[in-house]
């Protein structure tokens, strides 16, 4: 085996784990967003609003 294998695969690991790392942020960016149409669709009541600057009971 060819002793420059093994400074390449320092980067193969680092990549694989960099790119985990930003595609699993921007999915749960995405969870979060479709988590929360879902709820505002199915379970939020029309006529609800917070109005700016006020404190909800």
């Amino acid at each position: 085996m060819n002793p420059e294998w093994l400074l390449f695969f320092p980067s193969l690991y680092g990549f694989a784990t960099y790119d985990s790392y930003t595609a699993t942020i921007e999915n749960n960016k995405l969870y979060e967003k479709e988590q929360r149409k879902f709820l505002k669709e199915n379970y939020q009541n029309p006529e609800f609003q917070i109005l700016k600057g006020q404190k909800v009971k």
